[in-house]
């Protein structure tokens, strides 16, 4: 695990997020003391060799370059330090943010203390400049300060030895970073939910995988863990934990390699096979949990692989249908599960793998970043036990 590949991750994250409020406060201040039609000029008075960078007369900034204008001591004299050292940034900050950013556009390593520091530095200059201010008149949908902070929390959500939340809505997603959330998570669905997960026949002691992999969807990292009477999970069925760029799914999975499960499937008549896919819907619908996690959602995905190894990115057909299509109240459109169903248990040669769960996006899902969010990744697959029953009702059956 590469700490510092997280904290560079982090840090370039937090840069990106303060150079357009750092970008308008420059601007805005320049354009007060020199006039809008002189201020560009002055600046290349003093950095002559930004000319090359201009586009149609315009400066091309990037953050570098807006830091060292702040820096130039006639600059911080007459401009920027009367506005910034009243909270706290002087001159030594600003180069000392400008040797951070060296440092990540030279690939140094960067220590979790060093990316702290960095960042709690990068929040004071962004409060200094007045980020929130300009960011709600221009109508930006994120305020600069409150991505900051969660950037800033992030890294001992990542880097520490307890599990804290999943931190990816502000600092994207990577897969040093995912691998090392879940395997806290994994630890912590065992030690804290080890009982709920001993109802559905798991042994919450044995995960699938001491090193979590990185999958085929798109570059989320995952782990299972296997039931006690099928500790085989890559033939049988399990419960899958993923971790992506864009959500975090909890999901009862039956792989394409489970050949026998699969095949006691398609004696089974669909009606029973949709009643069983209602039964899971109306099982999030009625937990307390999954209730009050806004933004979760309940998900049938059905993926039909070629004969390939699941490592590679190959997927033949991918159909993904929200279970919210079933609910009378709502949508009311079995058909599209019918669909899904029909393609999992028809005759023809085919590959699928089956997953029933759910799904907890990080911009919609504010409690997936919670530290009780593993509440509701449990329930969830809880949730799916009318499944997994069918499941091993159907390995069974092929068995005898």
């Amino acid at each position: 695990m590469d700490e510092s590949k997280i904290a560079r991750q982090c840090i370039f994250s937090g840069l990106e997020i303060l150079f357009d409020s750092l970008l308008l406060f420059v601007e805005e201040r320049l354009e007060r003391y020199y006039y809008p039609d002189r201020w560009e000029a002055e600046v290349f008075t003093k950095f002559r060799d930004w000319e090359n960078d201009m586009v149609d007369g315009k400066i091309t900034w990037d953050q570098s370059m807006l830091l060292k204008v702040i820096r130039d001591r006639d600059f911080w004299r007459d401009i920027f330090g009367t506005a910034l050292s009243p909270y706290g940034i002087e001159h030594p900050s600003v180069q000392e943010l400008i040797d951070v950013r060296n440092r990540l556009s030279h690939n140094k390593t960067f220590s979790c203390d060093y990316a702290e520091n960095a960042l709690g530095l990068m929040l004071y200059l962004a409060k200094a400049t007045g980020a929130d201010r300009m960011a709600k008149a221009t109508g930006a949908d994120k305020i600069p300060t409150t991505q900051l902070r969660a950037v800033h929390k992030a890294l001992p959500c990542i880097l520490g030895s307890d599990f804290k939340g999943f931190p990816f809505r502000d600092v994207g997603f990577s897969h040093p970073a995912g691998k090392k959330v879940l395997k806290l998570a994994m630890d912590k669905l065992s030690e804290r939910y080890g009982n709920e997960l001993r109802t559905l026949g798991i042994d919450p002691r044995c995960s699938g995988k001491d090193d979590p992999q990185i999958h085929d969807d798109g570059g989320s990292a995952w782990n299972v863990f296997a039931f006690e009477e099928a500790p085989e999970w890559r033939k049988n069925p399990h419960l899958t934990l993923g971790i992506g760029h864009e959500y975090v799914s909890a999901m009862a999975t039956l792989p394409h390699e489970a050949k026998s499960v699969l095949n006691g499937l398609k004696d089974i008549n669909e009606k029973r096979l949709l009643s069983m896919v209602k039964s899971v819907r109306e099982n999030m619908r009625q937990d307390s949990v999954l209730r009050e996690c806004d933004g979760m959602e309940p998900r049938l995905r059905v993926r039909q692989r070629p004969a390939h190894s699941v490592r590679r990115p190959l997927m033949a057909a991918h159909i993904d249908i929200d279970l919210c299509t079933l609910d009378d109240d709502g949508m009311d459109q079995p058909q599209w599960i019918e669909a899904a169903l029909y393609a999992l248990i028809d005759e023809k040669k085919s590959n699928p793998e089956l997953q029933i769960g759910a799904r907890f996006p990080y911009q919609t899902c504010p409690k997936i970043a919670d530290p009780d969010a593993l509440g509701c990744v449990a329930q969830a697959w809880i949730a799916c036990k009318p499944y997994i029953e069918l499941l091993f009702e159907c390995k069974n059956a092929t068995a005898d």
